[in-house]
């Protein structure tokens, strides 16, 4: 890579307090590694009663060790997300905890193939992308929303990708799940609206972290798809809950590159593949 990534996407800041999380009730998926872990840890960390739910046995009792040392509220239950009969017996669990409250619903749970053409990739590896990268945000939101807006409050994330907004070779699966992702939570956010409820929405369309695929993915132009840290990430999702923020995308440097959708096809191809070597 060879190329310092923007100082705007770095921090030494280490897991510290968010008072305006203080007393909320979260769910996150996918909260055993990566951005999902250090999330459910800073939203515990601010005093905030956390549950997340992953798959990785050894690292939930990690987290819930810590968080037993710290004095934070965060526990972990075992949940396969592609699964929609887990994700409705785990939720029928966290609302019977929480007594039917949910604050804040982080949908974050994801996985990739890994790189592969559309015609090498297996019906196994297409299906278990899209149920997890996006019907699992349906079943979330369908367990979970009902409570918020019966309460007319709460907020729900969703994890999605530059490459929800932004077609990649080599990458057809995890675009058309991330992309729908997009457009589930974008249609809710309207039809949200049309009821006036005050229930918040948060698209959340990072580029590349300096963790799995981020660090080894070939890209041209790093001033533009710079490499982020995980914590400047978590950041920058609770900064944009704090304000009911709709869209973030990381950096900003790539709206430069969205934009060119507002030009015929053949520009946009031409922009995205000098910088982001797609």
């Amino acid at each position: 890579m060879g190329i310092v990534p923007s100082s705007c996407c770095h921090s030494s800041a280490s897991v510290g307090p968010d008072d305006a999380f203080a007393g909320k009730r979260v769910v996150i998926t996918g909260a055993t590694s990566g951005v999902g872990l250090l999330l459910a840890k800073r939203l515990a960390a601010s005093g905030a009663t956390v549950v997340g739910w992953g798959r990785n046995e050894a690292a939930m009792a990690e987290a819930e060790r810590e968080a037993l040392e710290r004095g934070w509220s965060l526990r972990m239950m075992r949940c396969d997300v592609s699964s929609k009969r887990e994700i409705n017996e785990r939720a029928e669990e966290v609302l019977d905890r929480f007594e039917g409250v949910v604050d804040l619903l982080v949908n974050n749970a994801g996985v990739t193939s890994g790189g592969k053409w559309i015609t090498d990739l297996t019906d196994e590896e297409i299906t278990k992308c899209v149920d997890v990268n996006l019907l699992a945000h349906f079943w979330t939101v369908r367990a979970f929303l009902p409570s918020m807006i019966k309460r007319d409050a709460g907020h729900v994330v969703t994890i999605s990708s530059v490459a929800g907004i932004m077609g990649v070779a080599g990458l057809s699966d995890y675009c058309a799940s991330k992309f729908g992702a997009f457009g589930l939570t974008e249609s809710l956010r309207f039809e949200l609206a049309k009821i006036g409820s005050k229930v918040g929405t948060t698209i959340v369309c990072p580029s590349y972290i300096d963790n799995g695929m981020g660090k080894d993915a070939d890209v041209k132009c790093r001033s533009v798809f710079p490499l982020m840290t995980e914590d400047y990430v978590v950041r920058r999702i609770l900064a944009a809950v704090a304000r009911n923020q709709g869209l973030v995308v990381l950096p900003g440097t790539i709206k430069a590159a969205y934009a060119a959708r507002l030009y015929p096809t053949s520009v946009y191809d031409r922009v995205v593949r000098a910088w982001a070597n797609v």
